[in-house]
C-alpha cells in the first residue's frame, strides 16, 4: 500500500510524517479493540462447538470481558473457573466435594440419581438423600483427582480467528489513514 504525501518545503517533511504516525497509532488501537470485540462474540460461538461442551450455569460463557487498555484491548475470562476449563487440571488433590455437588445439581445429575432409585408406593420417584448425593460427588472428585480433566483450550483456538480478524480490521485501519494523510 502507498501513499502520496505533498509538501510544499523539505520543511514540512517531518510535521506531515509526525501526523501520518500519530494517525496510524490511533488507527492500529480503534483496529484492537474491535478486534477483542469480536472476539468475545467469537468466544462464544468456539466454546459452543466444544465438545464436551463447558457449560452448566453459563458462568463461563457469560464471563468474557474485554478491557480497554491504552495501546488496545484485553480479551479475558473473569470467571473463576475459566483456568480449569482453559488448561484443565492435572492429577493429584481431588477438587472440593461441594463444587461438585453443585455441578451435579446444575446439570440435574441428582434428578438423574432419584430416578435410579425408583418409585414409591404411589408411582412417585423416589428422592435420592442426600448422603446418596454426596457419595457420588465424592467418587466424581475422586475421579477427577485420579485423572484430572483435559482443557478445553477455548482462548488456543480462538487465536487463529482473531488473528484473522485483526488482519482485516488493520488494512480496513491503514486504507482510513491514509486517505486522511496530510496534504500540505
Amino acid at each position: 500500500m502507498t501513499t502520496t504525501i505533498r509538501i510544499r518545503s523539505p520543511k514540512d517533511l517531518g510535521p506531515a510524517l509526525r501526523k501520518l504516525g500519530r494517525s496510524m497509532d490511533a488507527a492500529m488501537i480503534v483496529a484492537l479493540r474491535k478486534t477483542a470485540r469480536w472476539g468475545a462474540g467469537q468466544a462464544l460461538m468456539v466454546s459452543a462447538t466444544t465438545q464436551p461442551r463447558p457449560r452448566a450455569s453459563g458462568t463461563y460463557e457469560r464471563s468474557f470481558v474485554v478491557t480497554k487498555i491504552p495501546k488496545g484491548a484485553l480479551l479475558s475470562n473473569s470467571a473463576g473457573h475459566a483456568i480449569f476449563v482453559e488448561l484443565g487440571r492435572r492429577p493429584g488433590r481431588m477438587p472440593p466435594v461441594a463444587k461438585i455437588l453443585e455441578w451435579m445439581i446444575l446439570k440435574r445429575i441428582d434428578k438423574q440419581i432419584s430416578r435410579q432409585q425408583g418409585r414409591d408406593a404411589g408411582g412417585r420417584f423416589v428422592a435420592a438423600s442426600p448422603e446418596q448425593l454426596h457419595a457420588v460427588a465424592l467418587r466424581i472428585a475422586r475421579a477427577i483427582g485420579r485423572r484430572g480433566i483435559k482443557g478445553r483450550k477455548i482462548m488456543h483456538q480462538l487465536q487463529p480467528l482473531l488473528r484473522a480478524r485483526l488482519r482485516i480490521e488493520i488494512d480496513e485501519a491503514m486504507k482510513k489513514a491514509f486517505a486522511s494523510a496530510p496534504d500540505r
